[in-house]
């Protein structure tokens, strides 16, 4: 599998600005799209979720805050430092970020 390291060095690029948009309400996606999520998710509690291409973990951190067990990983170290700082001053230990491809994550 080819991996678009373009587009890994765009979100490298803009994880900074993208990161501050979402925390203020401005990305509409995020707001479009989490409804509907969390309607076919369901309860989340106590469910382990795979959040793959999870950014800077905005949505990771919305699922582990409902007692989710959640892995995240994505191609861009800028977005994985982003999500790895939020996770250690909101102090949740139920969430694990990594820096890969979905392709290339192995599950027991």
């Amino acid at each position: 599998m080819r991996i678009d390291k373009g587009n890994i060095q765009h979100w490298n690029e803009v994880a900074d600005s993208y990161s501050a948009d979402l925390q203020d309400g401005k990305s509409d996606l995020a707001m479009i799209y989490q409804p509907s999520i969390d309607e076919l998710l369901g309860n989340v509690c106590g469910k382990r979720i795979l959040d793959a291409g999870c950014g800077e973990g905005y949505y990771s951190r919305e699922l582990a805050s409902k007692n989710a067990l959640v892995a995240g990983i994505d191609g861009s170290k800028s977005m994985i430092a982003i999500a790895e700082f939020a996770r250690i001053l909101k102090k949740n230990g139920s969430l694990v970020f990594f820096i890969t491809h979905p392709c290339f994550f192995c599950f027991d």
